[in-house]
């Protein structure tokens, strides 16, 4: 008779699971080398849960589970056979040949991968938390990069692995150096969360280079915004589009400004603290954004940001965007130039940076507007401001030093 329990059933963290033995009227107890939270764990059935919501690997500890049981009843077997008497000691040193010498699933349940997912599904608790989706989207680059992602350690994330992955991403997936920067960069701070809880003692990942390149962006004009709030809308495109407008009224970020409530306003400006850097912030109310809060007594019903980004191209289409703009991009480690018409480009990105962009072409000082943006320096700011090279040119036509010296 096998019986399993855990060692701590009021544990927060996974408790190791007890194996009780009887064989011949002895009775052995050892640790099967298995983990498990408790609230993963039915000690009714002595298994773990397969609800793929409450425990995803559920099925494959269970399989694990029963290894270790068959295991268990082969050695005990065998001990029978040869004449041997089971002493805990022997059982235990056998028992340890035994499974731990072969693929066991201690190999997965320790996966970094196993351990970045869960951590990803604790951040997901915290409100605000801003960062989930990278962090998804490198767990499944990582999948796609190791096929036998289920054995890679602590111990693996090194400079080679570095390396490689980001060949990966930009050779083989075909995505931008910016991009492989993003996926490195949450992989770093997995790493680094993971260390400072004594998980492992691999600091290689500091090592990771931060990797951007330049990448052009845009920003509309005052004459393309008017453009926006001259068509005629019904539906998600109506709430999308205004949903895009308090961002280029405001600056604000989609995760700032999609929550604003009536709270936020209190009579003349807006008073918001950004979930990206607990800034507080506070914005002067535009009088075309007025016209906004009138409509719907306060702000747009939220959408996902997905769904805008979807309506807000459609939309920008109807306004008849068509101008064209040329982009440069990495495109597997090559800079390549692609001609785009204006709608095509819509997303929002570009809100917070057609605001800010655009306060800056009113002559509004950086440091004000570094105010409203929540910018911790000149320089962060500047790299929000999208003007065209024309732009600049004929704004100093103007200027003294233009003028006959004569």
């Amino acid at each position: 008779m096998i019986t399993f329990r855990l060692k701590d059933v009021n544990s927060k963290k996974e408790t190791p699971i007890r194996m009780t033995c009887f064989f011949e009227g002895v009775r052995i107890q050892i640790y099967s080398g298995l983990k498990i939270l408790p609230s993963n764990w039915i000690q009714t059935t002595q298994k773990a849960t397969t609800n793929l919501k409450e425990f995803k690997h559920g099925r494959q500890f269970n399989y694990e589970l029963e290894k270790v049981r068959n295991v268990a009843t082969t050695l005990a077997l065998a001990f029978k056979e040869s004449g041997t008497k089971i002493t805990m000691e022997s059982f235990k040193q056998k028992f340890d040949e035994e499974y731990f010498g072969r693929d066991s699933f201690k190999t997965v349940q320790l996966s970094i991968l196993t351990q970045y997912e869960k951590y990803i599904q604790e951040m997901s608790i915290k409100r605000g938390y801003s960062k989930l989706s990278s962090h998804r989207n490198a767990v499944q680059m990582i999948k796609r990069f190791c096929p036998d992602w289920e054995k890679l350690q602590y111990k693996d994330i090194n400079i080679k692995f570095h390396s490689g992955l980001v060949d990966f991403i930009i050779y083989k997936e075909g995505l931008s150096l910016n991009y492989a920067g993003s996926i490195t960069a949450r992989i770093k701070t997995f790493m680094n969360v993971a260390l400072m809880a004594g998980e492992h003692s691999n600091q290689d990942f500091r090592q990771f280079k931060k990797l951007t390149s330049k990448v052009d962006t845009i920003a509309l004009s005052t004459d393309d915004i008017k453009a926006l709030m001259g068509v005629i809308l019904s539906g998600g495109h109506d709430i999308a589009r205004d949903m895009f407008l308090v961002q280029c009224l405001t600056g604000l970020r989609f995760s700032d400004s999609s929550v604003l409530t009536r709270t936020n306003n209190n009579g003349k400006i807006l008073e918001v603290t950004t979930m990206k850097t607990d800034t507080r912030v506070n914005i002067p109310i535009h009088a075309d954004l007025w016209k906004i809060i009138d409509k719907y007594d306060g702000f747009p019903p939220p959408i996902t940001n997905q769904k805008v980004n979807v309506y807000i191209k459609e939309v920008a289409e109807f306004a008849k965007l068509n101008r064209k703009v040329n982009i440069k991009t990495s495109v597997r480690g090559q800079t390549v130039n692609t001609e785009y018409k204006l709608w095509e480009l819509r997303s929002t990105h570009t809100g917070r940076r057609t605001a800010l962009t655009n306060m800056a072409r009113a002559e509004i000082s950086l440091y004000d507007i570094m105010k409203i943006s929540g910018h911790a320096t000149i320089r962060q700011l500047q790299d929000y401001l999208k003007f065209e090279i024309e732009e600049t040119a004929i704004k100093l036509l103007d200027h003294p030093y233009y003028k006959s010296i004569q």
